[in-house]
């Protein structure tokens, strides 16, 4: 046995210069504080993150004195409760050695001078962004940390939104066209040839010359870059995307690599997800009765649950989010997913796991029925790939960690040495990453 010691986090005093706000890509709002630059651990840091409004009077105003139960449960001598006076002492420390946080007010001593400026506290009433009204969404039996502000309006409307759900759309656990960078994408934003995913696809296909000419304009661009992006983006729409990867480049809150995978297993097709997608518009109780496919209780739906259908039929309700996702499918073929498809056929056979839709043996499909987890790295191969082939071998599902439902673990170069551990603890046979490469080869 072995014990463990992590020495605690630094700390350091310094003073509140003033506070923005910024937009995430699911519109949620979160105040940061601009701060008199202090060195910590070696980084000179100029902001942090005080998570939310809520959090951020906790830590920020004084505590709580008397017995009223006011302002979400904190109250101060002051005769503004939201504010704070510019200079203010604030310690701040890097949560996890990476992201600086403030941590609390050092002080609370009011300035006496008439002149003396302050920061308002204040949840705003508006998006900073785009103006839309702002929503407050309470979530039962949580925390402050738990308390989040989101802006109302439509996504296409606020641009941090916008330009997120398309980073977000482009990532590599998503519809990755290689070379579409985060700052390439806000330059094409910009320039109007690019406001929804699908735009990428159409003008790559169908407006070709045109698009290029456009992009070999661009600063720092040039007919050879512009030509690489409109062949990817080619690649891509004709070869095609995974249904769990479409599912997951829409940016749906609660709704990430896992629950895409599962809702794609159930769907099977795009055109199945995307009629009850539809269908939301016209029910009159969305809330019990939208996408219930994913509401059936089977072996494929374990794991999607309210917070999922929530945030499906919340992004459903949105007729300019629905037009997007139609547009995409239009762009773009997008494969099915044989999982059910299989496990159906295991059961009309009575369980026999020889048998598979596509007609190959068992003996075809090496990972048939396995859960196989991956660790370090395998040459020629992104993680993801590795995942999809193996799902392609028969596959039942690619976890990032060991269990004691893991079947295999492939260990390439590199490779974790706790997982490595666990695996050979549990039991868990353990397959080189050379010799995976060499499976899939044959297997192809």
């Amino acid at each position: 046995w072995a014990v463990a010691h992590k020495f605690p986090a630094q700390a350091v005093v310094t003073k509140l210069l003033g506070m923005e706000v910024t937009v995430g890509r699911t519109g949620s709002l979160t105040p940061v504080a601009i701060l008199d630059p202090v060195e910590l651990e070696g980084v000179l840091v100029k902001r942090a993150t005080l998570h939310n409004f809520h959090h951020m009077r906790d830590v920020l105003l004084p505590p709580k004195q008397g017995g009223d139960d006011d302002d979400e449960g904190t109250a101060i001598t002051s005769t503004d409760i939201h504010r704070i006076p510019v200079g203010a002492s604030v310690l701040v420390r890097r949560a996890g050695d990476v992201i600086p946080q403030v941590m609390k007010r050092v002080g609370f001593d009011e300035p006496t001078s008439s002149s003396a400026e302050f920061i308002s506290l204040k949840t705003p009433e508006t998006c900073p962004s785009c103006g839309s009204p702002v929503v407050e969404q309470v979530l039962t039996n949580s925390s402050s940390m738990g308390q989040v502000v989101r802006c109302g309006g439509p996504q296409v409307l606020c641009e941090p939104r916008a330009i997120g759900s398309l980073v977000h759309a482009f990532s590599r656990n998503a519809l990755y066209v290689k070379g579409l960078s985060e700052k390439r994408i806000e330059q094409l934003k910009s320039h109007g040839l690019l406001q929804i995913p699908a735009d990428l696809f159409h003008n790559a296909t169908t407006d070709k010359d045109a698009f290029i000419e456009n992009l070999a304009s661009l600063d720092r661009w040039g007919e050879k870059s512009a030509n690489n992006l409109v062949q990817m983006a080619q690649q891509v729409a004709s070869e095609g995307v995974p249904l769990s990867k479409f599912l997951y480049s829409l940016g749906i809150r609660f709704v990430g690599t896992g629950t895409s995978t599962l809702a794609a297993a159930a769907y099977r097709n795009v055109d199945s997800f995307l009629v009850e997608m539809q269908q939301v518009a016209s029910l009159e109780n969305p809330e019990e009765e939208s996408f219930p496919t994913l509401r059936e209780e089977n072996e494929l739906t374990k794991g999607i649950g309210p917070a999922a259908w929530g945030s499906l039929t919340a992004y459903a309700q949105d007729a300019s989010l629905v037009e997007s996702v139609v547009k995409l499918r239009q762009a773009i073929l997008v494969l099915d997913d044989n999982t059910a498809a299989t496990l159906d056929t295991v059961e009309e056979k009575g369980g026999d796991p020889n048998v598979t839709t596509s007609g190959k043996q068992g003996g075809d499909e090496p990972f048939r029925g396995m859960t196989i987890v991956f660790t370090g790295t395998i040459p020629g191969w992104s993680r993801a790939k590795a995942a999809d082939m193996a799902k392609k071998m028969g596959a039942k599902s690619t976890p990032n960690t060991v269990s004691r439902k893991t079947s295999l673990l492939v260990a390439g170069a590199r490779a974790g040495q706790s997982k490595l551990d666990k695996a050979q603890k549990l039991n868990v046979q353990i397959m080189d990453g050379e010799e995976f490469a060499q499976l899939v080869e044959d297997y192809e």
